[in-house]
């Protein structure tokens, strides 16, 4: 009886792992399996890329606050110094024109070691509408999402017969960050070797080269680049002006 008893449980045990097993595998390969499904979903189109480029606009500033204290006693002496640090948003832009259409989209590079679409340009490029949003594919395979924030009629689909010219509609956000825009300076950094890391007021805004959109006063650019010494600027902005520097990094 005993050794029927040890069977059943050995039989019971190996059951409920193979359930385990089955399981976790499930768990696994479901998200692959819902983004295979997905790409499936999406209606892919060929078009053409116009151009590429980088620009940094200016999001706020973010308190900082740092201090420091000593105790003689049951007495706490302390000090703290506060202060702010500009916030910047980097975006990719692409150009991509269709069949009757220019499209002019745009990726948040949200971290620093995010990597944009890896695009030719006058090369092809495969693409998908959705809504507002375009997908597009990198020539490594991987896909990124890009919000449109300009479409253009081109002249060939103006001149279809029986063809309306189609304005796109009114963006408030795009048409408050050109106001702004004007109330800001324009600061194309470049360094010596490309590809230095930009920091504007201790913010990481891109790779050189670099377009910066920044308010009116006093700030700090810095490049920098492994194996290389930091460079570092400090200038004075006015609106509407447009300033271009060029980091000579030395080893």
């Amino acid at each position: 009886m005993s050794g029927t008893h040890s069977l059943r449980q050995n039989s019971w045990r190996c059951t409920l792992y193979n359930s385990v097993a089955a399981a976790f595998m499930l768990f696994l390969f479901l998200p692959v399996s819902v983004v295979h499904a997905k790409e499936k979903e999406r209606q892919w189109q060929t078009g053409k890329v116009i151009d590429t480029g980088r620009s940094s606009v200016y999001a706020g500033d973010v308190s900082s606050a740092s201090g420091s204290a000593t105790s003689t006693g049951n007495t706490t002496y302390g000090n703290a110094n506060g202060g702010s640090v500009a916030v910047y948003r980097v975006y990719e832009t692409y150009e991509i024109e269709s069949e009757g259409y220019i499209y002019v989209c745009q990726e948040h590079i949200k971290w620093r070691w995010s990597k944009p679409a890896a695009l030719t340009v006058n090369g092809p490029v495969q693409f998908a509408l959705e809504g507002n949003h375009i997908y597009i594919k990198s020539e490594d395979g991987s896909e990124h999402e890009t919000k449109i924030v300009k479409k253009v009629v081109t002249s060939e689909q103006k001149t279809m017969p029986g063809s309306q010219p189609q304005t796109p509609p009114t963006n408030p956000v795009a048409t408050a960050s050109k106001d702004r825009d004007s109330e800001r300076g324009t600061i194309t950094v470049t360094s010596t070797p490309e590809g230095g890391d930009v920091y504007a007021d201790g913010s990481f805004v891109g790779n050189a080269p670099a377009i910066l959109k920044l308010p009116e006063g006093k700030h700090t650019i810095k490049v920098s680049k492994a194996g290389f010494k930091d460079w570092t600027r400090e200038i004075s902005v006015l609106a509407g002006s447009q300033v271009r520097l060029t980091a000579a990094l030395e080893k």
